[in-house]
């Protein structure tokens, strides 16, 4: 469909009941609103919005995009090898963890209460986790790359 910004909001409700409606059969990516002589542009955003997609996501828009329009721009080579470099030393319980962490807005007290474990069990894995892989969860920076990692795996349906 093609749209300009300002109708953009308007369509909103149908791009949520088709995607919605056709659920495992359309998925839908919403681009920047360009003028006609730019609708490429467009289209290559909501490209890119569809790609960013979780695999049960149905409905993305660009203009929600972050970490995924810079990733955008890596070969697939280097996202594998950043993945592995990053992950690899850890289990699927630690990389669940990480998940719910991450999704907590690692906060402790939310990953116990979606976990079901006692806060020293947390602690002990996500010190174990930076054992395993050199990263810490509980530092800014670490915990960026292994989000970023966990994402870009997450993306490729591996998590």
């Amino acid at each position: 469909m093609l749209t300009d910004s300002d109708n953009l909001a308007r369509h909103a409700y149908l791009f949520r009941e088709l995607s919605e409606r056709y659920r495992g059969i359309l998925k839908i990516g919403v681009g920047t609103g360009e003028t006609f002589l730019r609708q490429h542009l467009s289209y290559q955003s909501a490209k890119l919005a569809i790609q960013s997609l979780a695999p049960e996501g149905t409905l993305s828009y660009y203009e929600d995009l972050d970490l995924e329009i810079l990733l955008a721009g890596v070969s697939d080579g280097e996202k594998d090898a950043f993945v592995k470099k990053c992950l690899s030393h850890l289990s699927a319980d630690d990389l669940r963890l990480l998940d719910v962490y991450f999704s907590s807005e690692m906060s402790l007290q939310d990953t116990v209460g979606k976990l079901f474990l006692h806060k020293n069990t947390v602690q002990y894995r996500l010190n174990r986790i930076q054992e395993r892989c050199g990263y810490n969860p509980r530092s800014f920076r670490d915990a960026v790359v292994l989000y970023t990692a966990l994402k870009v795996k997450k993306e490729r349906g591996e998590a």
